[in-house]
């Protein structure tokens, strides 16, 4: 429980570069049972787990700027509040000015209060600066004393570690760490991995160049991994040696996602019976597949990964991905592998990944694999906010949604990604560049669209409704800046009920989201 007390002055011991100041208030650190610090350059998603908060106390001081050059310095604006829920403190912290203030505020025993610290890719680029090195060093004394330390999220995660630090020793010395997520990672990081004191269940390590591939044997034999169920790699490359030698020491996996991989896929799968949840993102596999994986849940694959892995058991949750591109290859669409994969497999509930230009004899063969389909979700993701492509999507709808009417599926979700411009485009002189910036203009007739779809998507429902079962209808059309660089966000989101009357005849009715 918080006890208020008065004003209270705290000295900042060994701290060069750190000026003591007034809190109205005792320490936070002192009386939190959980403190989580979210650091983020994107809009702040609430971490309290309590509707009800009370701001208890206020930094109102304009506080200098540690860097070298000390030519700027960072103010609050207005107060910064810190809110005190049943589970202890939460700590907003969106910015580099946010960071400075942590590292004002924090005493130096404060770190063992810590329970989730997450440092947004913003706040990490500013750390591999140079002229933020003295930032740096500090948070890595800070971590190293963060002794309860539960969740770790760093971007720029090769970089930090390139910078002269004891960084690296800190985050393996965290014993208490449960939750790692390394983001920009590298050699560096990879090498560290293992190297991890405490118990890991759940590590994320991407990269961000898709051209170099890594070797991760020695992470999957060290002891920090054994108890791990959540498991996400990029690049991974199986290594020349054996991998079934040497000391597997992970078995109790729940979820492993790999991504732009070579990589023993059948093996990982079977020595880890617990596994429910498969991801697989442009993966090669180096074993033989056996076909039969029978204890997943949900399987994630990219379409053209299918001819690789032609799953015959059954999964709940069938995830397709990148359907749009398995049907530019001539193989792929002699062969048939989406509705095969979808009549193997026998999924419930079903996701697909595609374009609005997938030819319609696609989706007939669809459809008649969908027998055991329940609920479907439709994402269009790479949708260019454009009149030709809002014409596709008023075509689909005429077209294809009839076809899926007359299937079994119950609960129907289409999603719609749209964009302002590409990430590159070809200029008449060849080489390439970013797209010139563009205003909201451009989904005119997307919103336009949205605006009618109620009594055009009810005009179809009660014409075909009656061939199938639906009983829930949703769509969502999401409008982002640039494709590929930027996160798009939800512009429209309706959703719909159908009743059928004692003679099947069907009706759309909108229902809150």
């Amino acid at each position: 429980m918080w006890h208020g007390g008065g004003a209270k002055r705290l000295g900042y011991e060994n701290r060069p570069f750190v000026p003591s100041h007034s809190w109205m208030g005792q320490s936070i650190y002192k009386h939190a049972a959980v403190t989580v610090l979210q650091l983020t350059n994107r809009t702040h998603r609430s971490v309290l787990t309590s509707t009800t908060v009370r701001p208890f106390v206020s930094v109102q001081e304009s506080l200098p700027c540690p860097n070298i050059n000390n030519k700027m310095s960072l103010t609050t604006g207005s107060p910064r509040y810190f809110y005190k829920t049943e589970s202890g403190v939460a700590l907003p912290l969106e910015t580099p000015q946010d960071f400075a203030l942590f590292l004002q505020d924090i005493p130096q025993n404060g770190g063992p209060y810590l329970r989730v610290l997450r440092l947004s890719d913003l706040v990490c680029e500013m750390l591999t600066r140079q002229d933020h090195h003295q930032w740096l060093v500090y948070f890595a004394k800070v971590l190293s004393g963060a002794s309860n330390l539960q969740e770790l999220r760093l971007g720029h995660s090769q970089n930090l570690l390139l910078a002269p630090s004891s960084l690296s020793t800190s985050i393996r010395n965290c014993r208490s760490l449960k939750v790692l997520e390394l983001h920009a990672g590298g050699p560096l990081t990879i090498a560290m991995l293992p190297k991890m004191t405490g118990q890991l269940v759940h590590v994320v390590h991407q990269v961000d160049s898709m051209d170099d591939h890594y070797d991760y044997s020695q992470f999957f034999r060290c002891a920090a991994m054994q108890n791990l169920k959540i498991l996400a790699l990029d690049c991974f490359e199986h290594s020349d040696h054996p991998f079934r030698i040497g000391g597997w020491r992970c078995h109790s996996l729940e979820s492993l996602t790999l991504r732009y991989s070579y990589a023993p896929v059948d093996y990982l799968v079977k020595a880890n019976p617990h596994l429910r949840d498969l991801t697989l993102t442009e993966v090669q596999s180096c074993d033989a597949f056996s076909g039969n994986w029978p204890f997943l849940h949900r399987l994630s694959i990219d379409a053209i990964g299918l001819d690789q892995f032609a799953i015959a058991s059954g999964v709940f949750h069938l995830d397709l991905m990148r359907c749009d591109a398995a049907e530019q290859d001539d193989d792929i669409r002699e062969t048939d592998l989406i509705p095969q994969a979808v009549k193997n497999t026998g999924p419930t509930e079903l996701s697909l990944s595609t374009s609005f230009k997938v030819r319609q004899q696609l989706w007939r063969k669809l459809v008649a694999s969908m027998s055991s389909v329940r609920s479907l979700e439709i994402c269009f993701e790479a949708v260019m906010a454009s009149e030709s492509e809002c014409q596709d999507m008023k075509t689909w709808m005429n077209e294809v949604l009839p076809l899926l009417l007359g299937s079994q599926v119950e609960t129907l979700t289409i999603k719609v990604h749209t964009w302002a411009r590409n990430t590159w485009v070809y200029t008449p002189d060849g080489p390439l560049r970013i797209s010139p910036e563009v205003g909201d203009e451009v989904f005119t007739p997307f919103r336009n669209l949205c605006m009618v779809l109620g009594p055009q998507l009810g005009n179809i429902i009660s014409e075909f409704g009656h061939l199938g079962k639906l009983q829930t209808l949703s769509v969502e059309v999401h409008e982002g800046d640039q494709l590929g660089v930027s996160t798009s966000k939800a512009a429209f989101v309706q959703k719909w009920q159908v009743s059928r009357s004692e003679y099947n005849q069907c009706q759309l009715w909108a229902v809150s989201p």
